[in-house]
This record gives structure tokens, sequence and C-alpha cells, in this order.
């Protein structure tokens, strides 16, 4: 589990902070494709993220993957009774990454017409 910590929260964390700074950079009405060029694809790129991996710094396109991915586990959770949630948090804390319940997003995403878009 720690390895999957290590190996995957910090690009979603760092996916999660360019698609905020793709959201504040202008107001986007529900609808927008969610894409740094707005356009319609089959992985929708966000721009280019940095994070560190087990020591090493990553550099690599952000894809809205990761965005649509959590937006379905914060729906999960959101669900989650108190005692889930608790189960959740002892898993998180055991990868050392108990923050990631925690990361929220600004606005949803929905896949519509083919695209994921703004709620």
């Amino acid at each position: 589990m720690k390895l999957l910590g290590e190996n995957f929260i910090p690009e979603i964390k760092s996916t999660i902070d360019l698609y905020h700074d793709w959201l504040d950079a202008e107001d986007r009405p529900a609808g927008s494709v969610v894409d740094f060029e707005g356009k319609k694809r089959c992985h929708q790129v966000l721009g280019q993220i940095e994070h560190l991996q087990m020591g090493s710094s990553i550099h690599r396109i952000g894809l809205l993957d990761d965005v649509s991915h959590h937006s379905r586990f914060q729906a999960l959770t959101d669900q989650m009774n108190a005692s889930e949630k608790e189960s959740l948090r002892k898993v998180l804390h055991d990868m050392g990454r108990e923050d990631f319940a925690d990361l929220r997003l600004k606005r949803d995403v929905e896949r519509k017409d083919y695209a994921w878009v703004l709620v």
C-alpha cells in the first residue's frame, strides 16, 4: 500500500493542482470542455505537471484522467458512513497519505457527448 501511495498519489495531487489552476485562470461555464485547448480528445490534457515520485522528479503531461478518477473516489467517500471513512483513513495513514481523503475538487466534472466537461 505504501508503494501505491508513493507512486500514484503525488501524481494525482499534482494533476488536481493543475486542474484547479486551470479553473482559476478564467471564468468557465458549466459544459466547458476540460482541456487546456478546450478540445475533445481521447485523453484530455491540462498542461504539464511536475511531481516527486520515490525521490525522482517527474515531468509529464497532466491528463484529466486523474481528476475524473478522483471525482468518482470523492463521490464514493461522500456516501461512506463514519466507520467506513475511519477505515479508509487508516488505509491511507498506512500508505503515508492520510491527507488524500481530504483532497477535494473545486468543481465536479462529468462525461458528456464524448468529453469531460465542467458541471
